[in-house]
């Protein structure tokens, strides 16, 4: 089966959300998706709007370009650095209910994408005890404290 090339950016490179975004994408789309550079991208998704800024004009003319507003999108398109991007965003995803309305009130593209969720990072060891001790011991908790 082919996949789709997709060029990611938008990271921080500080292990931060923006980073975890594209971790976490990369994860759940390892089916369909090859990460790519950006020469050889189809696709250019950006977890972050304003990395599109960085990226120049010739590569976001030919490609579909994906972007998320973690922002209010009001506060966004209030921004005169958004007026560089606009025309070439194809779709814009909204993380809320509020936002997606905004913004397809504004007569653009977009679709509700949620920040995901490793569930699996929600599971308790199965030792409450040991995972309990473990945690206190990284955040400097004394064994008898809280």
């Amino acid at each position: 089966m082919s996949k789709f090339k997709v060029f990611l950016t938008g990271d921080e490179g500080i292990n931060w959300a923006l980073d975890h975004d594209i971790m976490h994408l990369t994860r759940l789309s390892k089916e369909f998706v090859e990460v790519v550079p950006i020469e050889r991208a189809d696709i250019i998704h950006s977890v972050f709007w304003h990395a599109l800024l960085k990226i120049p004009r010739r590569h976001l003319l030919n490609k579909q370009v994906i972007t998320s507003i973690a922002d209010k999108p009001q506060i966004m398109f209030a921004r005169p650095e958004y007026l560089k991007i606009r025309e070439f965003v194809d779709i814009w995803l909204c993380e809320y209910y509020e936002s997606l309305n905004f913004v397809s009130n504004c007569g653009l593209p977009c679709m509700l994408f949620p920040d995901p969720i490793d569930v699996a990072s929600l599971y308790p060891r199965t030792n409450r005890r040991e995972s309990s001790a473990a945690l206190k011991a990284r955040l400097g908790i004394p064994r008898t404290g809280i």
